[in-house]
């Protein structure tokens, strides 16, 4: 009786982990209030071309729409997409790669502010949004 139902879940388990293998997943999302976001990258040669928006200030926070904070298959931070769609009125995303990491700054009264999307997601999420 204990062999049947060690074998049966083992095979349960050996199951899921097949099933779930290479599907991306949302881990974590919520709405914040930000005032400001930097992200903070890794020194760049200074050949390297420069991502035109990793600070979001109160002036130009109005741009932004969702942060996702991208995880490999360890947990590890793989890096950060950020979604914007400036002035000119096209959408942009941008996967920030080498993030050593980020600051919100929560808006005080009367300060202009924007409630964006904060989601943690999987590796494979990138490929099949």
């Amino acid at each position: 009786m204990k062999f049947r139902r060690l074998i049966l879940l083992m095979g349960m388990l050996a199951f899921f982990f097949v099933v779930q293998e290479g599907e991306g997943k949302v881990l974590s999302a919520k709405t914040v209030r930000v005032a400001e976001l930097h992200v903070f990258l890794r020194q760049l040669p200074p050949t390297a071309p420069k991502y035109v928006m990793t600070d979001f200030t109160p002036g130009n926070i109005k741009f932004l729409q969702r942060m996702d904070i991208v995880l490999d298959g360890d947990g590890e931070v793989e890096g950060v997409v950020l979604v914007y769609t400036p002035g000119d009125g096209f959408r942009r995303s941008v996967f920030l790669k080498g993030v050593k990491g980020w600051s919100f700054k929560s808006p005080n009264l009367g300060s202009l502010y924007k409630d964006i999307m904060i989601r943690v997601i999987t590796a494979d999420e990138l490929n099949n949004p």
